[in-house]
């Protein structure tokens, strides 16, 4: 990128490597009788709605999203399956 740039530009430059990067994680996850609605952020367990609590929700929704990788302790605590 050639200098001066604007930094709007930048950013957005950035956040278009990024989501290339990453594949994207579908809205709705599904996982055998297991479905996670990220948007409405319910899932639902051989068609039963699970009552959970925010942290709840967010560890079930990374070990969804997380198929085939180990998640430690320390990423589940902060959210984040790298």
């Amino acid at each position: 990128m050639p200098k001066p740039f604007d930094f709007a530009v930048l950013v957005a430059r950035i956040g278009a490597l990024a989501r290339r990067a990453h594949p994207a994680v579908p809205p709705v996850l599904r996982r055998g009788d297991l479905v996670v609605d990220k948007a409405r952020r319910r899932a639902w367990r051989a068609g039963r709605l699970v009552e959970l609590s925010t942290k709840e929700f967010g560890v079930l929704e990374l070990l969804a999203a997380a198929v085939k990788i180990t998640i430690s302790r320390p990423q589940a605590k902060l959210g984040d399956p790298r």
